[in-house]
C-alpha cells in the first residue's frame, strides 16, 4: 500500500471522528457513563442462536478486535494508546448501561471519548448480533447456545533458526516499513495509520497468538490497515515469517 493511501486513510479517519463528535454536539447531549433510560426500553429483536452469534463474531472481528482484542479484554496495543481504556467484556459490566438496548445505542452512536459511531458501518441487525456476541464473553453467557471455535491451521514448518532466518528475509522486505527492524511498530508509519502497527516483540497478538492465527493475518490482512500479502508471499514463505516473528518474543 502506498504512502499516499496511508495518508488518505489517516486523514479520513480523523475527519470522520471530528464529524461524529460535531453531530453529537448538535443533535443531543454527549452520552455520559451510567444508565441510559431512553435506550433501556429497546429489546433485542433477534433470538440468541448459533447463527446470530456467528454473525456477531464476524462483525466483532471486522470492527472491534483492534481495540477490544480477540478475547474481549481490551488489552491490545491500540487500546494502550487510548485515553479511555476499552471495557473488559469478560467482566460483564458495561460503562454506559447494562441492557441490550443500551449496548445497541452505544455501538450505534458511539461516545465523545473515542468510541466511534458504527451506525453508518453496520446495519441494525448486525449491531444486535454484535450485542449477542459481546454478551458471550461475560459470566452471564448462555451455556446452551455456543459457537464452535474457528479451526486454526497447524504450522507445517518446524521452528528452527534456519526457518527464522529465512522468514527474516521476507520480513525485511515486506514488514519493516510499518513494524520496524525490532518488531516494536515504532516507525514513522504510526503517524499515518488508522491503527498503530502492533508491537510484535511482546507476545500479545491482537488477532491471536497461535501460528495459524498469525499466518491468517499475514495472508488475508485485516480491515484496519494491515494489508494482505497473499499475492506476494506463498504459504511456505508466510510460515517462515511466522517462525521469525516467534523468535522476536523474548523467552521467559
Amino acid at each position: 500500500m502506498s504512502f499516499s493511501r496511508y495518508f488518505i486513510l489517516f486523514v479520513g479517519t480523523i475527519t470522520s471522528v471530528i464529524a461524529h463528535q460535531g453531530a453529537l454536539a448538535q443533535n443531543e447531549p454527549a452520552r455520559q457513563p451510567g444508565p441510559h433510560p431512553p435506550s433501556q426500553a429497546l429489546v433485542n429483536p433477534l433470538e440468541l442462536t448459533k447463527e446470530n452469534l456467528s454473525m456477531g463474531r464476524v462483525a466483532f472481528y471486522r470492527m472491534c478486535v483492534t481495540c477490544h482484542g480477540m478475547d474481549g479484554k481490551g488489552q491490545t496495543d491500540t487500546a494502550r494508546a487510548l485515553i479511555i481504556q476499552p471495557r473488559d467484556f469478560t467482566v460483564g459490566e458495561f460503562r454506559y448501561g447494562q441492557t441490550d438496548g443500551e449496548l445497541f445505542t452505544l455501538i450505534q452512536n458511539g461516545t465523545p471519548n473515542g468510541m466511534i459511531a458504527f451506525k453508518d458501518l453496520l446495519e441494525d441487525d448486525q449491531i444486535w448480533q454484535l450485542v449477542h456476541y459481546i454478551r458471550s464473553f461475560g459470566p452471564g453467557k448462555s451455556a446452551d447456545v455456543v459457537i464452535e471455535t474457528e479451526p486454526v491451521l497447524e504450522n507445517p514448518i518446524e521452528f528452527s533458526q534456519a526457518s527464522a532466518m529465512r522468514g527474516k528475509q521476507f520480513y525485511a522486505r515486506f514488514c519493516v516499513k510499518c513494524h520496524g527492524a525490532n518488531g516494536k511498530g515504532d516507525t514513522e508509519m504510526r503517524e499515518f495509520l488508522k491503527t498503530k502497527p502492533a508491537d510484535l516483540s511482546n507476545g500479545r497478538w491482537t488477532f491471536g497468538s497461535r501460528d495459524g492465527e498469525i499466518f491468517r493475518v499475514i495472508k488475508e490482512g485485516t480491515d484496519n490497515d494491515m494489508e494482505s500479502f497473499a499475492d506476494r508471499l506463498v504459504d511456505e514463505r508466510i510460515w517462515h515469517v511466522v517462525n521469525y516473528l516467534k523468535a522476536l518474543v523474548p523467552k521467559d
